[in-house]
């Protein structure tokens, strides 16, 4: 897996959890943060999306807080979600 799928992954997670929560969808790339930028988004529909996505990465173990901001920070983008699972599932990241 390429750090382009996960984040292909994430985006898709991220919209059908908007979707299913009955939001509004807007483009939502790397540089989308999730909580300033992605209407309603919170941080229960993040562990929602942790779920769904380990789920779709063959049930890849992934921290529970990994929607959440580092300490400090007061959000998080798209491509430092996929940063964080490329790092969990060993591929190289840094994706912005």
């Amino acid at each position: 897996m390429e750090k382009t799928e996960v984040v292909r992954k994430v985006v898709e997670v991220i919209g059908n959890v908007q979707q299913e929560s009955g939001r509004t969808l807007h483009d939502i790339t790397a540089g989308t943060y999730i909580y300033t930028e992605i209407d309603g988004f919170d941080s229960l529909n993040g562990f929602e999306a942790t779920v769904i996505l380990s789920e779709g990465l063959g049930d890849a173990e992934l921290p529970d807080d990994l929607f959440l901001p580092e300490k400090g920070d007061r959000d998080i983008s798209v491509g430092e979600i996929a940063d964080r699972v490329c790092d969990k599932l060993n591929v190289e990241a840094n994706v912005r």
